[in-house]
């Protein structure tokens, strides 16, 4: 009778401790996709690439951010991104913005920003809203940033060249316009490139998909 009632008992200790090495297992894995994550978001300096949490305060500030905002992690994380970012992508209603994203999967904004210096930049952004494994708790969001400050100047200026042509055909009524404004038309457009043509949220998605992919534990992949 003792070796039957001692059955059970290993069977169920049997079981734990395999329940608690499957346990240790998959945290051991989710520790090490966490941490490649985080180094392939660090090697990320040409984006600034801030994990939020469900208010909107920075839990991650990549180097990018550091370089391309001015503000250091230390003194970023916490803080709601719209008041370290102070400008027209964000706006005047964050928590609008918030909500939009989560309700609709994303939002890609693009406008001035204002350095922690003060000076301004053109940035394109993407917000995404992160949920818990089973899609159905808000665990956050993720803000991609690209400063696209060069662009955005050299569009302009290829504008206003075009705008300069266009006057100087009138004024000439059919003769030969104005040779500076054409070339400042044809340089401005090649140094521009596909650069002009570039669309943040094409650029971005590749990058945002395995991003959020790797924040996924393993065994929901």
């Amino acid at each position: 009778r003792r070796l039957q009632r001692l059955a059970p008992a290993v069977q169920r200790a049997l079981r734990e401790v395999s329940e608690r090495r499957a346990r240790a297992e998959a945290h051991r894995q989710l520790h090490e996709v966490n941490t490649v994550f985080a180094r392939v978001i660090e090697s990320l300096q040409d984006y600034a690439v801030i994990l939020l949490d469900a208010k909107g305060c920075a839990t991650s500030w990549n180097r990018g951010a550091v370089d391309m905002f001015g503000h250091d992690a230390q003194d970023a994380l916490g803080q709601r991104l719209d008041v370290l970012l102070e400008g027209e992508p964000l706006g005047i209603d964050f928590d609008g913005l918030l909500n939009v994203a989560r309700v609709e999967g994303r939002i890609a904004r693009e406008g001035w920003v204002f350095r922690k210096s003060g000076e301004p930049a053109w940035i394109e952004c993407l917000l995404t809203p992160l949920f818990d494994v089973d899609g159905v708790a808000l665990r956050g969001y993720c803000h991609i940033g690209r400063d696209s400050t060069a662009q955005y100047e050299a569009q302009q200026r290829l504008r206003q060249a075009k705008i300069s042509a266009d006057r100087a055909r009138e004024d000439s009524e059919g003769a030969e316009f104005d040779e500076p404004a054409e070339v400042v038309v044809r340089d401005v457009h090649t140094a521009l490139g596909d650069d002009v043509r570039i669309d943040v949220e094409r650029r971005l998605d590749g990058f945002l998909e395995h991003a959020l992919d790797a924040l996924a534990p393993p065994h929901v992949r």
